[in-house]
């Protein structure tokens, strides 16, 4: 606590994105509401994933004042990186703070998840079923990312709902 206010610590990348500055100022607002203050650290590359990489852009995570705070936040999805989220978790969590982690999955920490699956299968399916499309094509994520492996999941589940016999060349892979 700090000025009597709650101090909040949100860990993202690319705050400049409009996604992330709208969900970024939208916090801040509901927060104030509770008597909370917003402190935002961030990065401003993507690391997809790439655990073996530790840019130095990262080492902002680590100047968060765990002796003050009373939560962490985590856009986990946004920040890219396993390695950098169990680094700021094990910090708050030897300090007792708690850590909310926004999109992913990390064990005895709380974790806020989205229903990405729903969305997608509506379009899978309009696209399939609206437009009738015989020779669908997808463009994944990263091959073996979370989102993309459930993604194609439900790709394979509405075209085989459909007649329409799956094989591997139905997939390319990008970077979202």
């Amino acid at each position: 606590m700090i000025n009597g206010k709650y101090l909040i610590a949100l860990c993202t990348s690319r705050i400049y994105d409009l996604q992330t500055h709208g969900f970024i100022e939208f916090l801040n607002e509901s927060l104030k509401l509770q008597n909370c203050a917003l402190m935002i650290f961030s990065i401003n590359s993507d690391i997809y994933w790439e655990e073996d990489l530790n840019p130095a852009e990262t080492y902002v995570f680590d100047i968060l004042p765990y002796d003050e705070l009373d939560c962490v936040l985590i856009m986990d999805e946004k920040i890219k990186s396993h390695t950098v989220s169990n680094r700021i978790i094990a910090r708050a969590k030897e300090q007792k703070i708690p850590v909310i982690v926004i999109d992913g999955k990390y064990d005895q920490t709380v974790c806020i998840n989205f229903d990405y699956a729903s969305g997608f299968e509506k379009i899978v399916r309009h696209v399939i079923e609206e437009h009738h499309a015989e020779n669908p094509h997808m463009m994944a994520g990263f091959p073996g990312n979370s989102f993309s492996e459930e993604r194609i999941n439900i790709f394979k589940k509405v075209i085989a709902e459909n007649g329409i016999p799956f094989d591997d060349s139905m997939v390319s892979y990008g970077h979202f």
